[in-house]
C-alpha cells in the first residue's frame, strides 16, 4: 500500500485515528500515523516491532457494513500466499479485540500520485508499467482471480521502480460463487470500468484488461478515455461510445495496444496478458505492432472503398477538418451506399462538433429509423438524446423521450438500470425547471 491522495478528511472520525492511536498497537503492530482512508477502512503506517519492519496496516472501520467486512476478509483470503514481484505482498492478517486488520508491504507511491506530480508518462514508461502490471495480473489470474478495480491509485511503485498491483477489495475468485452485491450494482471505478461491468454482466480477465487499457490511456494522455462530472455519464459512455483517439504524440505501437485493450467486445480484446506482453515486445520502441498480434479494425462491410473513405474521414475529424469530413461522407450517407451507417456516425459527429445540430439530428434520425442491427439504432438514439441535452434546457422533454425509446429496442448495449437513472436525473432537472418557471410566473402576477 502507498500513501494516498485519499487521505482522511477527518482523521479523528474513528477511535483508531484519534490522538491516542499514535501509540496504539493492533495485531502486534505499533501504529505511527494514518496514510490513507476509504469508505470502510483506514491504512496506517505501522511498525512490526518483532522484525523492525515498517508496513502498511489496513484496518476495518468500526462502523463498516457487514458486506464491507466480508469483502475485507475475502481480500485477505485471495491475496494470502501470492508471492510475486508485481503483486503487493501480504505479511499477515487477523483480528484484535474485534478489529480486523491486514499487514501489507508499504510502497512509496501510487501511479495516481506520480500522474499528479509529474504529468503524463512517456511511451517507455507506459511500456514498463504495462509489462509489470500484466505480469502481476497474470500471476493472480492463474489462481482464478479477477481484480475488478484496476486504476492508477491501485498500482504502486516500489523503491526499485517496479510497479505492483494492490487492493483486491473488489476481486473475485472465479472458482467461488460469491454474491456480495445486487446484480445491477456496478463495481469498480467509473473512469476505468469495463463495458461489461457497466452493464452489470459477469466479468473475466478481459474486464481487467479493459481497465488496464483505460489506466494506460490516462497515464499517457493525461486524461481518462471518458470524463464527466457525473459518474453515471462516464459509466454509460464506457458501455456504448467509441474511445476518443489518443494524442498524435503517442507512438502508434503503444496506441494500438491500448486501443486493442479498450475494445467494447471482450472477445475482441487480447485473449491473455501474455498476448499483451507479446504485442509490446513485437512493437519495439518505434515499430508498429504486427497485424497477427492485434486484429485490424473491422472494415465496413462489403466495400473496401467505403472503408477507406470512412477511415480518411475519421482522420480528418481528429484533425478538426469537419468540412473535409462532410465532403467525403455526405454522398455515402445521402445515397445510403454500403457502409452508410458507419459513415453516418462520423458525419453526425462532424456536424455536432460544428454546432450544426439540425444536420446532425437528420443523419442520426435516419440511422435510428432504418439501420440494422438494433445496436446501431440504439447508439443513434443515444446521440440524439445527447444533442437534445446540449441544445437547451427546453429540449429536456425530447431527450427524455429519446432515451425511453432506447429501452424499447432489444439490445444489451445499454444497461437498463443506468439508462433509467439517466432518465430520472433528466426528469428531475425538467421538474425543477418547470417549478422555477411556474414560481416566477406566479410571482410576476402578483
Amino acid at each position: 500500500m502507498a500513501p494516498s491522495e485519499e487521505t482522511p478528511s477527518d482523521p479523528e472520525a474513528t477511535h483508531l485515528s484519534d490522538a491516542k492511536s499514535s501509540r496504539m498497537r493492533i495485531g502486534g503492530y505499533l501504529i505511527e500515523r494514518p496514510i490513507a482512508s476509504g469508505a470502510s477502512g483506514i491504512v496506517y503506517r505501522a511498525l512490526d516491532e518483532r522484525l523492525g519492519r515498517v508496513v502498511a496496516l489496513k484496518v476495518l472501520k468500526d462502523d463498516a457494513f457487514t458486506h464491507a467486512r466480508e469483502r475485507f476478509l475475502r481480500e485477505v483470503r485471495l491475496v494470502a500466499g501470492i508471492q510475486h514481484p508485481n503483486v503487493v505482498l501480504l505479511y499477515g492478517a487477523g483480528e484484535d479485540h474485534g478489529v480486523a486488520w491486514a499487514a501489507m508491504e508499504l510502497m512509496p507511491a501510487s501511479l495516481s500520485q506520480e500522474l499528479q506530480r509529474h504529468g503524463t508518462f512517456s511511451a517507455d514508461a507506459i511500456r514498463d508499467v504495462a509489462r509489470d502490471v500484466c505480469l502481476g495480473l497474470d500471476a493472480v489470474a492463474s489462481r482464478g482471480i479477477v481484480h475488478r478495480d484496476i486504476k492508477p491509485s491501485n498500482l504502486l511503485r516500489g523503491a526499485d521502480g517496479r510497479v505492483k498491483v494492490a487492493d483486491f477489495g473488489l476481486a473475485k475468485d472465479l472458482g467461488l460463487e460469491l454474491n456480495l452485491t445486487a446484480a445491477d450494482v456496478v463495481l469498480g471505478t467509473p473512469w476505468y470500468v469495463s463495458p461489461e461491468q457497466a452493464s452489470g454482466k459477469a466479468v473475466g480477465i478481459q474486464s481487467d484488461l479493459y481497465s488496464l487499457g483505460a489506466t494506460l490511456y490516462h497515464l499517457i494522455a493525461g486524461r481518462p478515455p471518458f470524463d464527466s462530472r457525473n459518474a453515471l455519464d462516464v459509466i454509460v459512455r464506457h458501455a456504448i461510445e467509441p474511445v476518443p483517439p489518443l494524442p498524435d504524440s503517442v507512438p502508434d505501437a503503444i496506441a494500438r495496444v491500448i486501443l486493442w485493450m479498450l475494445e467494447k467486445d471482450p472477445g475482441r480484446r487480447p485473449a491473455s496478458y501474455q498476448a499483451v506482453l507479446a504485442a509490446l515486445e513485437q512493437g519495439g520502441s518505434d515499430a508498429g505492432v504486427v497485424e497477427d498480434v492485434i486484429p485490424a479494425p473491422t472494415p465496413v462491410e462489403g466495400d473496401a472503398l467505403a472503408a477507406s473513405t470512412v477511415a480518411a474521414a475519421r482522420a480528418a475529424l481528429n484533425m478538426g477538418r469537419t468540412k473535409r469530413v462532410q465532403s467525403l461522407l455526405e454522398p455515402i450517407v445521402e445515397q445510403k451506399r454500403t457502409g452508410w451507417v458507419q459513415a453516418g456516425f462520423v458525419l453526425a459527429k462532424a456536424f455536432e462538433d460544428s454546432s450544426a445540430f439540425t444536420s446532425a439530428r437528420t443523419v442520426l434520425e435516419a440511422i435510428a429509423g432504418s439501420a440494422t442491427p438494433n445496436e446501431d439504432r440504439a447508439l443513434a438514439l443515444w446521440n440524439l438524446g445527447r444533442i437534445a441535452e446540449k441544445e437547451s434546457a427546453a429540449a429536456l422533454d425530447r431527450a427524455i423521450e429519446i432515451y425511453a425509446r432506447i429501452g424499447d429496442l432489444s439490445t444489451s448495449r445499454f444497461p437498463k438500470a443506468l439508462l433509467d437513472a439517466r432518465i430520472a436525473r433528466l426528469q428531475a432537472r425538467h421538474d425543477e425547471r418547470s417549478s422555477g418557471l411556474s414560481g416566477g410566473g406566479s410571482g410576476s402576477a402578483r
